[in-house]
């Protein structure tokens, strides 16, 4: 009776239990601790992965990168001076082809020249080309202008347009087209100057340090060599038309271009990743093109984002860092990089997705070079040829009347190649392999040489 009394409280009622109610509210206790543990470890392999992008990020900027797109612009040019202001009045002008004269091109931008099918779409695209006639006197008017800039808004970042790309190519293959007619109507002269001024167009976006805009530029630069390399199998009597374009190649040697493109993609790549951070992922995503459905691990992870961000920066620094190298010399390096990039973790979507594919950039831009110089020694030496009757014996003999100095193979750091055979000569660059073909009349695209064939030979068959 006494020990059930002690169970009793006031009024004779039961009391509850006190160690079962401890246990409970211990247990409890015990599950948050775990739950929060996860959440705890998670906010500071954030907070860490956030302080090491930072440090990155300082090193970055150390070491060139600018603070924003903006900080890179190519500076502002009057409008009296700007080609970019008569060009925009041209390119609306521009007639795109219909029925068969969009048959008729295609033969012009096949990778194997058929010449059969370019002759007879001549006179089909002779059509063409006069249809256009007021669009390209424009081009031409723009081309005798100082300087280009195309009115971007970089401070957009990653969002910017560039909506003069795509205009700016189509300018690009109508004036191919003209110098080709001009070339077959025996007109070598006016075909000299529309190349001439093609090649001006050409490097219409050289100051814009965005990839793209240097992709669009040698794409551009290969069109113009196409024709000038036409031209030159034939006879070459004009000096004044020959020396105009020898001014507008040299005036057009950017060796930096790539560089300056490299950290501009730097800076797209930062300011896309800030956006992510700061707005989430679906107001970046689709931009990019990565399905939304992706930023939940960008948003229960914040460390995975600043893992990717800083795996962008020091991958594009090190890129950076090469491509102030010749390319002969910082090759193996950029080998190494490219498979350590091939090999970087799945889950670095935002890397994966906006970093370019830099060794195909490099390459592309590389051979750039080796046509553009490859041009500037082939117009020297039409112009030694026009002066003293003969081709040269060496290319040394261009130097000073008719080069500054002379380019090196940019594949191999050694002089370009050279090679005379009575009337015909070639000027070769050995290409990615570095191997001597002896400068056959087909230049092979990747593999072989970046050929200039000059004089009366076989037709030029390649590209």
């Amino acid at each position: 009776m006494a020990e059930d009394t002690k169970k009793l409280g006031k009024g004779g009622a039961v009391l509850p239990e006190k160690k079962p109610r401890r246990l409970l509210r211990f247990g409890c206790m015990i599950a948050l601790c775990f739950a929060l543990i996860p959440i705890a470890v998670n906010l500071m392999v954030s907070f860490l992965a956030r302080e090491e992008f930072r440090r990155e990020l300082e090193l970055a900027r150390k070491a060139g990168m600018p603070r924003s797109l903006s900080g890179i612009a190519p500076p502002t040019i009057p409008d009296e001076e700007n080609a970019a202001k008569i060009y925009a009045i041209a390119f609306p002008q521009v007639v795109a082809p219909v029925g068969t004269e969009d048959l008729a091109l295609e033969a012009f931008y096949t990778m194997k020249v058929d010449l059969e099918k370019e002759r007879a779409g001549l006179e089909v695209l002779r059509g063409y080309v006069e249809k256009n006639r007021s669009a390209l006197d424009r081009l031409h008017e723009g081309a005798r202008l100082p300087g280009c800039r195309f009115d971007l808004q970089y401070a957009d970042g990653f969002s910017m347009a560039m909506p003069h790309l795509s205009s700016i190519r189509g300018a690009a293959k109508l004036m191919r087209l003209e110098a080709r007619l001009l070339l077959a109507d025996g007109k070598n002269a006016e075909a000299l100057r529309a190349i001439r001024d093609l090649y001006v167009l050409s490097d219409a976006t050289r100051e814009e340090p965005v990839l793209i805009s240097l992709l669009v530029r040698v794409s551009m630069h290969g069109m113009a060599a196409d024709a000038l390399r036409r031209t030159l199998q034939e006879p070459v009597r004009d000096a004044e038309a020959v020396a105009s374009l020898a001014e507008a190649l040299e005036r057009g040697r950017d060796d930096d271009h790539f560089s300056r493109a490299l950290r501009g993609e730097q800076c797209f790549g930062v300011d896309t990743m800030e956006r992510v951070r700061r707005e989430g992922w679906s107001q970046v995503s689709g931009a990019v093109g990565l399905p939304q459905q992706m930023g939940w691990v960008y948003r229960f992870f914040g460390w995975a984002l600043y893992n990717d961000m800083t795996y962008y920066l020091r991958t594009m620094s090190k890129y950076s860092a090469l491509s102030d190298q010749p390319y002969w010399q910082s090759r193996p390096a950029e080998a190494k990089l490219e498979q350590e990039v091939q090999a970087a973790p799945q889950w670095y979507l935002m890397s994966r997705m906006i970093m370019p594919s830099l060794a195909s950039a490099r390459r592309a831009w590389t051979k750039h070079l080796a046509k553009r110089d490859g041009a500037r020694l082939a117009v020297a030496i039409a112009r030694y040829r026009l002066s003293h009757g003969s081709y040269p014996e060496k290319l040394e003999q261009l130097v000073p009347a008719f080069l500054p100095e002379l380019p090196v193979d940019p594949f191999t750091g050694s002089p370009f190649a050279w090679r005379v055979d009575g009337d015909s000569a070639r000027v070769y660059s050995l290409g990615p392999l570095g191997f001597d073909n002896g400068g056959g009349t087909t230049a092979q695209d990747d593999e072989g040489t970046v050929l200039w064939p000059l004089g009366d030979q076989e037709p030029f068959q390649g590209k």
